[in-house]
């Protein structure tokens, strides 16, 4: 493992954009991904998207593309991607009419910080920018739906097994 050269990302350093220029994948973060992922090019991962809890980079290697998730400093930013990619593989054996992340595992640095959470890039477009109508909306909504009824019928015995322990997150928010 290599040591990181810095901690996780601030909300700030996500949320301020540089100039009006999406976020970068930070230099820290190269080494673990090239020593992870044989062929990856991290020089140019691309940002995808932000979260309270991480920043999402597009990361081309020889092998096809790959996420690369980095925590922010937000306190459960962590402990929330790894109980992510403990269920991630349930998941996968579910019937999910879309696609969902394949072979995600966890980067650490020589300390066991948190580097990276990475998996396979999901095919498709994000529907973010589309604006459906009719029928399609109604569709789109409704396949939506059917991955979150699906998603909140797995077992909790099996998200258990996975390693996902019980947590009232409500009360932490409170």
């Amino acid at each position: 493992m290599l040591r990181s050269a810095r901690p996780a990302l601030s909300f700030e350093e996500i949320t301020t954009p540089d100039r009006g220029r999406p976020p970068t994948l930070p230099r820290h973060v190269h080494a673990h991904l090239r020593a992870a992922l044989p062929g990856a090019r991290p020089e140019r991962a691309k940002w995808i998207g932000s979260g309270w809890g991480s920043v999402a980079f597009r990361v081309p290697t020889t092998d096809g593309d790959w996420v690369a998730r980095v925590p922010t400093a937000v306190p459960w930013s962590t402990e929330d991607l790894e109980r992510e990619v403990r269920m991630l593989p349930l998941l996968e054996s579910r019937p999910f009419e879309v696609a969902t992340p394949r072979d995600a595992r966890l980067v650490r640095d020589e300390d066991g910080r948190l580097v990276a959470a990475i998996h396979r890039l999901v095919p498709g477009t994000s529907s973010k920018r589309r604006v459906l109508r009719g029928r399609a909306r109604e569709a789109h909504l409704a396949a939506i739906g059917r991955f979150l009824a699906t998603l909140h019928t797995t077992s909790h015995r099996d998200a258990r097994r996975h390693g996902v322990e019980r947590r009232d997150t409500w009360r932490e928010v409170s």
